[in-house]
């Protein structure tokens, strides 16, 4: 069976910067977006990772310029490539306090999302909102419990965004039972879908999925010193 190319661009945020033209290329809509935010932090990162997210664009397709490219919203607020640019190229964005990822594929469920252990906590609340009732026994066996919640969590929020609709879905309608033995990375393969979950020493947890595929896929990852 021919395999099918997935691409994850990883962007760490430290030594970062960013000037004038780089910013140019941002729309209008991206820039009101970016002064919204509270903490100067937030608003350099998410400029970050949309002035990468265009160039990563254009790197697979150069004959677009990187301040050309325009977004739509879908119903539920994610961001598409515009129908004008005759491109059937899906990506998706996560980002925390420290990284962004961006999965890129042809298929156009596909989602991704990255959490910082060091910064989260989880509730009681939190488990009932988010684990099933098979997940809360593997749970409460779990000796690194927050590693495991998060875990979850980051896959469940991938796949929800793969769907396009976010958390618009209770997360506890998804459900991953196998993963007791998850310690640095683990695929899972469905019928139609296909997650990755990977833990780095610096206490991150990025989950990616790809769903209602039957195709083959070959995972490749990248940095920014690829562009």
């Amino acid at each position: 069976m021919k395999s099918y190319k997935l691409d994850i661009w990883h962007i760490p945020f430290e030594n970062l910067s960013f000037d004038a033209g780089s910013l140019e290329s941002l729309s209008q809509e991206e820039k009101t977006k970016a002064n919204n935010f509270f903490k100067d932090k937030d608003r350099e990162n998410y400029i970050f990772s949309h002035i990468y997210l265009r160039q990563i664009l254009t790197h697979y397709f150069p004959w677009v310029k990187q301040e050309e490219w325009v977004f739509t919203l879908n119903a539920y607020g994610r961001p598409e490539l515009s129908l004008k640019h005759k491109i059937s190229f899906y990506f998706n964005l996560s980002h925390s306090t420290k990284r962004a990822y961006i999965i890129c594929s042809s298929f156009p469920l596909c989602g991704i999302d990255v959490e910082e252990l060091n910064e989260l906590e989880y509730s009681p609340e939190l488990l009932k909102m988010v684990l099933s009732e098979e997940e809360e026994k593997i749970f409460k066996k779990a000796s690194n419990k927050k590693k495991l919640f998060f875990a979850y969590w980051t896959l469940k929020e991938a796949h929800l965004k793969a769907l396009g609709r976010g958390l618009s879905l209770s997360p506890k309608e998804v459900n991953f039972q196998d993963l007791d033995a998850f310690e640095k990375e683990l695929y899972l393969k469905g019928e139609n879908s296909f997650y990755g979950l990977f833990y780095t020493q610096e206490e991150c947890l990025m989950s990616f999925a790809v769903l209602e595929n039957k195709k083959e896929l070959e995972v490749s990852f990248f940095s920014i010193e690829d562009l």
